[in-house]
């Protein structure tokens, strides 16, 4: 039987009594976010897209990339601010909140990336911190540890994809799409739920303790 569009994914979405930052992120089994039209919206599947929307309604701050936003538009958590890493212009004129955007421009190594976005976080007081931003992104912030807990969405069905289907869910190939393209090193990030959809693969890590 086919899930419900809007059940759940995974039961248990409480957020950590502690600073805990959440990526979500939906790819194709190249790696790739977006579909034949540049973005998402060709790639997603339906419940996908209720999980962003679970996990975005509690966050106090999303983190983003300039390209994601060029891309996918400007989406505000409902109470808190966006946090958008870019070192090029973005199209400030079409954001619908100034008031809750805060833009950080960090330096180009992937160290200093990731200490702009403490030092961003630090000053917005934020524990719930929601990235949703490309594998470009999400790749300097895991190689920094500064992700704790990672949800991917492997689309594995035929269809206007940029990369050949997967045919049959098969566990070990999705998580190793989401491991590669996503630099979630086995010796840091812990595999804890599997999930399959038609067509549609998602996977939970979690950052081991140092």
């Amino acid at each position: 039987m086919t899930p419900a569009s809007d059940a759940p994914v995974f039961e248990n979405l409480d957020w950590p009594a502690k600073r805990w930052i959440r990526s979500n992120i939906l790819i194709d089994s190249s790696g790739h976010p977006a579909g034949v039209d540049g973005t998402s919206r060709t790639l997603t599947r339906g419940r996908d897209r209720a999980l962003l929307r679970l996990l975005r309604q509690s966050a106090d701050v999303i983190v983003t990339g300039g390209a994601t936003v060029r891309a996918e538009g400007w989406h505000f958590p409902p109470n808190g601010v966006l946090l958008v890493v870019s070192s090029s212009d973005l199209p400030l004129a079409t954001c619908p909140d100034p008031d809750r955007l805060r833009v950080v421009t960090p330096g180009s190594s992937t160290a200093s990336v990731a200490a702009a976005l403490r030092v961003a976080l630090t000053q917005l007081n934020a524990t719930r911190i929601l990235c949703e931003s490309g594998p470009r992104l999400l790749r300097t912030l895991t190689d920094e540890n500064a992700i704790d807990e990672v949800f991917v969405s492997v689309v594995t069905s035929d269809g206007h994809l940029s990369a050949p289907s997967i045919r049959h869910h098969d566990a070990g190939f999705t998580q190793a799409v989401a491991r590669h393209h996503l630099r979630l090193q086995s010796s840091r990030y812990d595999l804890i739920e599997s999930v399959n959809d038609p067509g549609l693969t998602f996977l939970r890590f979690i950052r081991r303790e140092s």
